[in-house]
């Protein structure tokens, strides 16, 4: 996910992490990607982030969180192009470890989160990309506005949890926050916002 800023992206993040209890390594699931084949996944929230990170004054990066994330992934490690990805964000939920910061980011000056409460993204086409990697082309929604764009995504793992199959998925992209009608403080904010999410997914 591209992300937005000042949040800026915008773009992807969860919330904080809970400590769970984990099956022992005998018998946890197999970890190659042939073993989630044909498989559909639903995003577990509570271990999943979107984070993004945007340039502050010409200088530094600084970086985000949004803590509300649902979707889900389905995965074909033998036919790639027959998988899909779809997540939401709840764009309310963005934190940037001041409470100032983030009441400013929901205003109209950036996500404008009244009128617009959600940021979402859903595959059109998926290729392969190397080993356990792809190239994802997709709609973002963000802002009100909608627009196609290509995320890199890849396939990190797979194991148990609480006796539950659990695999992973990272996905990252770049937006101009123009773009999508943030066009607040351009001197203070980059143009660019960076989107990393990571995704761990229960099987359905």
């Amino acid at each position: 996910m591209n992300a937005f800023l000042l949040i800026p992206l915008g773009l992807l993040a969860s919330g904080a992490l809970l400590a769970p209890s984990f099956t022992s390594e005998a018998e946890s699931s197999p970890s190659t990607a042939e073993a989630v084949s044909a498989t559909t996944w639903k995003v577990d929230p509570t271990h999943s982030t979107v984070g993004f990170r945007i340039q502050h004054a010409g200088a530094s990066w600084f970086h985000g969180r949004f803590n509300e994330l649902s979707g889900a992934v389905v995965y074909d490690a033998d036919k790639p192009e027959a998988s899909s990805i779809q997540f939401e964000i709840t764009a309310a939920s963005v934190d940037t470890n001041s409470a100032k910061r983030d009441d400013h980011l929901r205003s109209a000056d950036f996500f404008n989160v009244k009128v617009n409460p959600k940021i979402s993204f859903s595959s059109s086409a998926v290729k392969a990309a190397g080993e356990n990697k792809f190239a994802v082309k997709g709609t973002l929604s963000l802002h009100g506005v909608e627009k196609e764009i290509e995320i890199s995504a890849a396939f990190t793992g797979a194991g148990s949890m609480q006796g539950k199959d659990v695999a992973g998925f990272e996905a990252e992209f770049s937006i101009p926050r123009s773009e999508y009608g943030m066009t607040a403080y351009p001197g203070a904010l980059g143009e660019d916002v960076r989107v990393r999410v990571s995704i761990e997914a229960i099987k359905q």
